[in-house]
């Protein structure tokens, strides 16, 4: 009796799983890519997938595979120290500190076939499916990038062009200019001479007419350019205008002797006024007061210091101790007279071109400019003789002004 074959069912752990499977479905349960790794790592992806299959030689520097084996295996969350030990296990790799020795030799066999290490490294590279889906990528990337800039130059041109031919056109209907056809046929005025009859009389001989010159009617019909207006101008500097003859503070004009018809204060002075077409006079007025009138009494003589406003002003009186005695916005017209026995008394005053002093019934002044300010101007007789002048005689009395109406109708 043949004894049967028994066959051995084997199961999932009957199989050996490399090291680069285990990462592999580690990465794959994170749901990374060799580029997200790559991104996240700062690890380029062809070293990665040297990594998973534990091929050392695809890292160009031996130093520095320890370290993104041990980096790689803490991405997937791995034992460091046991994923290194199984990649030295399955590659053959020997890190550089537990073997110095073997370092040297290693060094010096590449020294030997640098050529050949590069040729094999390059194999590795090219027959990778990461390098060609790499190169694949950059090349799409470029080839898109080339289109994208493409149409995005044509966009542009295409944009400024519609822009262009937009405003020249609407520059174009602006500057056009159409007739208007009229509602009804124009008439003839005058028939066109015939032609065979201009051209017998040119044959017979005829004096043809002066030429007209175009350039001679261009400059009778070109327009002619009218200059501006002369004008004086009225403007001029602020430091020309006069306060005292302009404005708030100017002085009062006195009237002009030729607005009445005055007599002078002569009694034996007679004016004549109006006289007629023939010569004789008409009216005749005379200056004399009337006999019934009574004498004016002579006025009393005036002594003392006082204040006189011919414009509104503010002033303020001090004594000699500093006490205020008068203070006062006065207006114009009034007058205010400081004691007789008054000692060291001093002015104070605003407005200074309205405000004069009376020394015994004579005026002196005015103290100053009009809007200014004056102080500690000492209200004594002498002082003020000697430092301000004698103010201006105010205009005399005149007689009662006689029109030549009035004159006429008298008469």
């Amino acid at each position: 009796m043949v004894e049967a074959d028994i066959v051995e069912l084997r199961g999932f752990d009957s199989y050996r799983v490399s090291l680069g499977d285990e990462m592999r479905g580690e990465r794959a349960s994170l749901g990374k890519s060799l580029l997200d790794v790559q991104r996240e790592l700062r690890i380029k992806a062809a070293h990665i997938d040297a990594i998973e299959s534990a091929n050392p030689d695809g890292v160009p520097h031996r130093g520095f595979v320890t370290g993104y084996v041990r980096a790689y295996a803490r991405y997937l969350g791995m034992d460091e120290d046991a994923v290194l030990r199984r990649f030295c296990e399955e590659s053959g790799f020997t890190p550089p500190s537990a073997a110095p020795l073997a370092a040297g030799a290693l060094s010096a066999g590449r020294a030997a076939a640098p050529g050949a290490r590069r040729a094999d490294l390059d194999a590795v590279i090219a027959g990778s499916r990461l390098a060609a889906a790499s190169r694949a990528a950059s090349v799409n990337a470029s080839f898109g990038a080339v289109v994208s800039g493409v149409a995005s130059l044509g966009v542009l041109c295409g944009l400024v062009g519609g822009l262009g031919y937009g405003a020249w056109t609407m520059l174009e209907n602006i500057q056009r200019v159409d007739f208007a056809p009229l509602p009804q046929a124009p008439e003839a005025l005058a028939a066109a001479p015939e032609i065979d009859m201009m051209m017998r009389i040119a044959r017979a001989g005829a004096v043809p007419g002066p030429m007209i010159d175009a350039s001679a009617l261009a400059a009778v019909y070109a327009a002619q350019e009218v200059g501006p207006p002369p004008s004086a101008p009225r403007d001029g500097p602020i430091s020309a205008l006069d306060p005292e003859s302009a404005g708030v503070y100017a002085a009062a004009s006195a009237p002009k002797p030729e607005d009445f018809v005055t007599a002078a204060l002569d009694p034996a002075f007679v004016v004549a006024l109006a006289a007629t077409e023939n010569g004789e006079p008409s009216a005749v007025v005379s200056a004399e007061p009337a006999p019934d009138a009574a004498p004016r009494p002579p006025e009393a003589e005036v002594r003392g210091v006082a204040l006189v406003i011919d414009s509104e002003a503010w002033v303020r009186v001090r004594d000699g101790s500093g006490r205020v005695v008068h203070e006062k916005l006065m207006q114009a017209g009034e007058s205010w007279r400081a004691p007789e026995a008054a000692q060291g008394f001093t002015l104070r005053a605003g407005n200074a071109g309205g405000v004069f002093l009376e020394v015994d019934g004579v005026r002196h002044g005015p103290l100053g400019r009009p809007g200014g300010v004056v102080s500690n101007v000492l209200l004594d007789a002498s002082a003020i003789r000697a430092a301000l002048p004698k103010a201006v005689a105010e205009t005399p009395a005149r007689a009662e002004p006689v029109s030549l109406s009035a004159a006429l109708a008298d008469r």
